[in-house]
């Protein structure tokens, strides 16, 4: 939840800074995840795109997928609010990189251990079971 408050405040269409100006990589998305390597970016130009998610960063696309002897058309794209194939991306960055969610910034700056927000949540969480115990 943190990396997610951190990243795209739980805007599931959030578009990082300066998305407008093309050429550029820009993050995409619930958990703001990066054109250059992860996601195909048609107004982004971004040289050397891999798509290694194999899936669109801007738009709600279309997908035939096939589910044993039935196929089903599904919705993909970063931006819409059904997050199941963000999520199996955000897998996909979280292994490939052997970062963890290191990989993310905001995860760096706000959630990880030692930093200011978790040193705070785990002063209330202290606090809490300083509570129960007295009760």
């Amino acid at each position: 939840m943190c990396l997610v408050e951190g990243e795209s405040n739980y805007n599931t269409s959030a578009k990082g800074p300066g998305h407008d100006h093309p050429g550029f990589d820009f993050p995409h998305g619930l958990f703001q995840i990066h054109s250059a390597y992860w996601c195909h970016c048609d107004k982004c130009n971004t040289r050397g795109t891999s798509n290694l998610c194999g899936i669109d960063c801007d738009s709600k696309s279309l997908k035939i997928a096939a589910y044993g002897d039935v196929n089903a058309i599904i919705v993909t794209g970063l931006l819409d609010d059904d997050i199941r194939d963000d999520i199996v991306c955000v897998k996909r960055i979280y292994n490939d990189r052997l970062k963890g969610f290191n990989a993310w910034q905001a995860w760096r700056d706000h959630c990880q251990s030692g930093s200011e927000r978790m040193k705070e949540a785990q002063r209330i969480i202290n606090n809490c079971s300083k509570l129960s115990t007295l009760n």
